[in-house]
């Protein structure tokens, strides 16, 4: 009995440290972590804002998005593809589609900070792999 004290003491364990004690007495540090209900985008829209554009993206199905981006010269773009739509954690989204042209899209949508980074793929021919890639990053606004 007066170990198990001597060990709880030693310990001095209690909510507001957020410390465990194990059974030798000896503290060991714990984090909480907040649960976030998942953000989920099918049936919703958002805004992108990147340097030289700006896109406006339809969360259609977790297989298909619309997209609409205009350019710093207003040259307007607009297509419905197929996509890939997956949570990696509850607030930050890959989003993946194929463009008409065979540009490839892969969006990580971050809905906390409310930033998305892209890396693009496109068909150049003058490239080692016959593939050339870019990365933007840009604000994302969800429209309500």
């Amino acid at each position: 009995m007066l170990a198990a004290t001597a060990a709880m003491v030693a310990c001095n364990c209690n909510e507001s440290c957020k410390k465990e004690c194990n059974a030798e007495g000896t503290v060991s540090a714990t984090t909480e972590m907040a649960s976030v209900a998942p953000v989920n985008l099918i049936g919703k829209a958002a805004v992108i804002t990147y340097p030289e554009l700006k896109a406006e993206i339809q969360y259609l199905s977790e297989n298909q998005v619309h997209w609409k981006t205009t350019d710093k010269d207003g040259k307007v773009e607009e297509e419905t593809n197929p996509a890939f739509i997956r949570n990696i954690t509850p607030t930050v989204i890959f989003v993946n589609w194929v463009e008409n042209s065979g540009m490839t899209i892969s969006q990580v949508v971050d809905t906390e900070k409310g930033n998305v980074t892209v890396y693009g793929t496109v068909t150049d021919e003058k490239a080692a792999n016959k593939r050339a890639a870019m990365v933007m990053e840009g604000s994302w606004q969800l429209q309500q």
